[in-house]
């Protein structure tokens, strides 16, 4: 059977905060092991992921995000985060009783009681908002400058106390979208067009929903509202009742990345660059297998162009990898080579296996288990590096390279293509 002479299943980080590096078990000589860099600015170590605990943790940025199921507990292994540069353009996002959240007066309907219960990240720094005991629209609002025609998501936090339904609304000119959800039912309903609405359960009673929308004018109104047991937004208050927030946050894009932490600017996450540039002995030359387990989420950022998860020379002449296109949620798995574009693959692979081999014979390439591809070119690559590039957001479970043309299909006992990939 063909033994990988680099496999990496992400599940183990080594070095200190300056010098992080992203395990590989094979080889156990280091050889195998890559380089992370990531920032945030202005303020470093701002980048998250959920740990083994199902918390919301800052990483240090050298380090790689090693990204537990959702859940609030240990339910699986990690995967490897990897996403674009994000901006959270919405501020003080965990602290919604002070400015620039306007609930704080009680003008709204409403008040906020800051740092009242255990938050996503494990803390006692979420807030309530509470309904005011007067009739009327119960809401916490905050006003964001965003561009004119460029797309954003906008998504927040939210865990039931008293009141279990509300609604999410980004306004413009007019209201982009409402998002009414029922944190008893765990569920929302979409209505005036949002794009990829979403809710997603981070346990301990915590939910993360949000949506995407193109601003139509530069001043926008990111709006969280209780509801009564009735669904009513306009109503009589008594008070006291209400639901816990936290993690507001308003991104370019038409997918939510990691929770990006603000108090009085905006924060910007560097892309994730995952690279290995001493490779050159662990990739087959004349012939080869790459190997990747992996999974998309939501669309794409920064569009198509450069393997997001690849080999490559150091001149980007040579390169095999898995890049975006130009549709959501879609990648494209390419072999190129100076003479051009040897396979371009474009398909809808939302999360799933993948093996591109190649040899003097040509090129296949094989997902979930069946051929999609060939080539009968010689491809004559000359390979030095593995990159794992932050251009779209996805997930990592496994990556390995071979330094042989794994066969097609073969008999028991004897690795190939069909069952390397097969679901």
């Amino acid at each position: 059977m063909s033994t990988p002479s680099l496999l990496n299943i992400p599940y183990r980080v080594k070095g200190g905060v300056s010098s992080g590096l992203l395990y590989s078990q094979i080889p156990e000589t280091g050889a195998g092991d890559f380089t992370v860099t990531r920032a945030t600015t202005p303020t470093a170590d701002l980048s998250t992921r959920i740990n083994s605990q199902g918390f919301i943790e800052v990483v240090p940025n050298h380090v790689a995000r090693l990204d537990y199921p959702l859940g609030g507990a240990v339910n699986g292994c990690p995967a490897l985060l990897v996403e674009p540069s994000a901006v959270n353009s919405a501020l003080q996002s965990a602290a919604w009783n002070v400015s620039p959240w306007a609930a704080t007066s009680g003008s709204q309907g409403a008040t906020v009681s800051g740092n009242v219960t255990t938050s996503p990240d494990g803390t006692t720094n979420a807030d309530k908002l509470v309904e005011a005991a007067v009739p009327g629209i119960h809401i916490c609002q905050q006003t964001i400058t965003l561009t004119n025609g460029t797309t954003y998501t906008a998504s927040f936090f939210v865990k039931a106390s008293e009141r279990t339904l509300g609604r999410f609304r980004m306004t413009g000119t007019t209201a982009y979208w409402d998002l009414e959800f029922n944190l008893a039912s765990g569920t929302i309903t979409s209505s005036g067009g949002a794009i990829n609405p979403f809710i997603q359960n981070y346990g301990n009673g915590w939910y993360r929903i949000g949506g995407a929308f193109t601003a139509n004018q530069a001043s926008n109104v990111f709006n969280v509202f209780l509801r009564d047991a009735s669904g009513n937004v306009n109503y009589a208050g008594d008070g006291t009742s209400g639901f816990f927030v936290y993690g507001a946050q308003v991104e370019v894009g038409s997918v939510a990345t990691s929770y990006i932490p603000t108090t009085t600017q905006a924060i910007t996450r560097a892309a994730d660059t995952i690279v290995n540039t001493t490779a050159t002995a662990l990739i087959g030359q004349s012939e080869g297998t790459i190997y990747w387990d992996i999974a998309a989420v939501g669309g794409v950022i920064t569009g198509s162009g450069n393997p997001q998860f690849g080999v490559r020379n150091s001149a980007f002449t040579n390169w095999i990898g898995l890049t975006s296109s130009l549709s959501p949620n879609v990648f494209r798995i390419t072999a190129n080579a100076t003479t051009g574009s040897l396979i371009n693959y474009i398909t809808n692979i939302t999360s799933g296996k993948a093996a591109l081999a190649w040899s003097s014979a040509g090129l296949a390439l094989y997902v979930n288990g069946s051929l999609v591809a060939t080539s009968a070119t010689n491809p004559n690559f000359s390979f030095s590096r593995v990159d794992i590039i932050g251009n779209m957001t996805f997930k990592a479970n496994a990556f390995a390279l071979y330094p042989t043309r794994i066969p097609n299909t073969a008999g028991a006992g004897v690795l190939s293509l069909a069952t390397l990939t097969a679901p």
